[in-house]
């Protein structure tokens, strides 16, 4: 776990509410923490993006924009965001035509779920563009000799900020005893962003608990998603940040 991103945000203890019989339900699918899902996930149908007649004028050759997707089980576009470009406006550039793109529904071991993944735009003056997907995995940053450069564009790490973000909301998950099982505690690591507005963006699992009800990370994941921050700021601009929150999950009588 990364101590230094879960040690500056709450370290939720989080106690179950009692769960009639009535509610219990027979089939229980449980997330297995070494195991590699299968994910089938296509575009069908794009809009490509117009080179920035801007950049061409100043001489940029190529160039390149990654955002974060995701696309819900029907295969609908739900939320993006830019994580890096060489220069902003090719962003910008993507960001115009993705919502008219057409995808499929996500399979994840043949069953249809909604995925976050990451895409990648390369732009290349004369030659069109080429499009690159990865679904779960996290992408390397191959921009780093550009990185110091004043018009490429990144997210930031919290250590990067002005300050850390101070949670103005906070949404408490709320479960059931019986989701424990005979547990003691149960603790799951989510991974988002926090936009320039101070809202939570595309939260994502990024380590739990073997064998542990699916039903609490849905749970964790749906509160994670209403907190909001502070804006956060680099250099007194606003800017999107990547952030972690742990969230431990303990019977009632636990403290």
């Amino acid at each position: 776990m990364n101590r230094e991103l879960s040690s500056i945000f709450l370290a939720l203890s989080l106690c179950a509410l009692p769960l009639t019989q009535a509610q219990v339900e027979n089939q229980i699918d449980r997330y297995e923490a070494n195991a590699a899902p299968m994910v089938e996930f296509e575009i069908h149908q794009t809009i490509e993006p117009i080179y920035p007649p801007y950049l061409k004028n100043v001489g940029y050759e190529d160039g390149s924009a990654t955002l974060a997707i995701v696309i819900n089980q029907f295969g609908e576009l739900e939320d993006y965001l830019l994580l890096e470009a060489t220069h902003i406006q090719f962003g910008q550039a993507v960001e115009k035509v993705l919502p008219k793109w057409k995808f499929s529904a996500p399979l994840v071991n043949g069953e249809t779920a909604a995925i976050a993944s990451k895409l990648k735009v390369n732009f290349k003056r004369g030659q069109g563009v080429v499009y690159e997907s990865f679904g779960y995995y996290s992408l390397e940053n191959k921009f780093i000799n550009m990185m110091n450069r004043s018009d490429f564009y990144r997210i930031y790490t919290l250590d990067e900020l002005d300050r850390i973000p101070i949670p103005t909301k906070i949404e408490k998950p709320l479960f059931h005893t019986e989701l424990l099982e005979d547990r003691d505690l149960v603790t799951a690591v989510f991974e988002f962003y926090i936009d320039t507005e101070g809202r939570v963006r595309i939260p994502t699992l990024r380590e739990a608990d073997d064998k542990v009800d699916e039903r609490l990370l849905i749970i964790a994941q749906n509160a994670i998603s209403q907190w909001r921050f502070e804006p956060p700021q680099r250099k007194g601009k606003a800017v999107v940040a990547k952030a972690a929150q742990p969230f431990h999950f303990r019977p009632v009588n636990e403290k």
